[in-house]
């Protein structure tokens, strides 16, 4: 083969080659991120009677209904100190009234709502949904501290739990 014509042919390969990387880079440059998939913060899971519930096993979201700015996050600080799973924090709904502190949940009956209580005396239990993971505590201008309380309860009768999701 002539000289010239092996440079040729060497410059055309190099060529395509350069385009084909260029397109694929292009490409790559310009399609969309992959979505994130958003993982839950917790998932319903079941405890039978006779089990014991722990507060690690309760996720709990805190709103304010007070105009204390930060008063939902150091609550929930304080229960997640105590062992509970953390929520969400949030500012309650517009003309919620709340002076001291509720616990809101489908279910007041629930073993995991006597343990959160336990922690929050004076808690008044409203049957209620939201839409927070968890159990929900509302407190207001007037409610002081979480206090320590049991890190677990006994189970007596079988329930569901929203409990932290593990990665």
């Amino acid at each position: 083969m002539i000289s010239g014509a092996r440079t040729t042919v060497i410059m055309v390969a190099l060529l395509v080659i350069t385009l084909a990387g260029a397109a694929w880079g292009w490409a790559a440059l310009t399609s969309p991120f992959p979505q994130r998939v958003a993982t839950p913060l917790c998932t319903n899971t079941r405890v039978d009677a006779g089990d014991h519930l722990y507060a690690s096993q309760v996720t709990v979201s805190v709103l304010n209904a007070s105009q204390r700015v930060g008063l939902a996050s150091r609550t929930l600080a304080a229960l997640s100190l105590d062992g509970f799973a953390t929520g969400n924090t949030d500012n309650a709904p517009a003309h919620t009234a709340v002076s001291r502190v509720q616990i809101w949940t489908q279910d007041p009956d629930s073993p995991a709502v006597r343990l959160l209580a336990s922690h929050l005396p004076g808690a008044k239990i409203v049957e209620r949904s939201e839409d927070q993971p968890g159990i929900v505590v509302v407190v207001g201008s007037r409610f002081r501290k979480v206090t320590s309380g049991p890190r677990t309860i006994a189970v007596t009768r079988p329930t569901t739990v929203c409990s932290p999701t593990l990665d």
